[in-house]
């Protein structure tokens, strides 16, 4: 796996060869106000078009930021749609333990227009694996 992006709030790595692109949220996301989420949101659509990623992995173990529902409506418009678009298949999610921000995340997904595109939520990246490469 290749490091793409890094920035204070999360890192980006991708095999490119398996068309998967890792996202690592780090505990600074915790500090975050809403245009840096729109920003690093941004940067992931950037990311997923340039690669053409089909398969994408989000760790949020270490997410402490609360996506209010403003931002979610944002993301469902902006971001999930752009995603379903540009050929995404599956995105597993691994999932933090802090419930709100855990909440806020599922909430994000599940008010989402239909995809074309799968979302599953584990507690293990090994599990997140199996998943995205069955």
């Amino acid at each position: 796996m290749e490091r793409i992006y890094e920035s204070k709030f999360q890192s980006y790595t991708l095999d490119q060869d398996k068309s998967y692109l890792q996202a690592h949220w780090s505990d600074e996301s915790e500090m975050m106000v809403d245009q840096d989420f729109k920003d690093e949101m941004e940067a992931e659509l950037k990311y997923v078009e340039a690669y053409k990623v089909t398969k994408y992995l989000i760790d949020t173990l270490k997410f402490g930021f609360v996506i209010n529902p403003a931002l979610q409506a944002w993301t469902d418009k902006h971001i999930n749609k752009k995603l379903d678009e540009l050929g995404l298949q599956k995105l597993a999610y691994i999932v933090s333990q802090d419930f709100i921000s855990q909440l806020s995340i599922k909430q994000t997904m599940n008010e989402s227009e239909k995809q074309n595109y799968e979302t599953r939520f584990f507690t293990s990246l090994e599990e997140a694996e199996a998943w995205l490469f069955a």
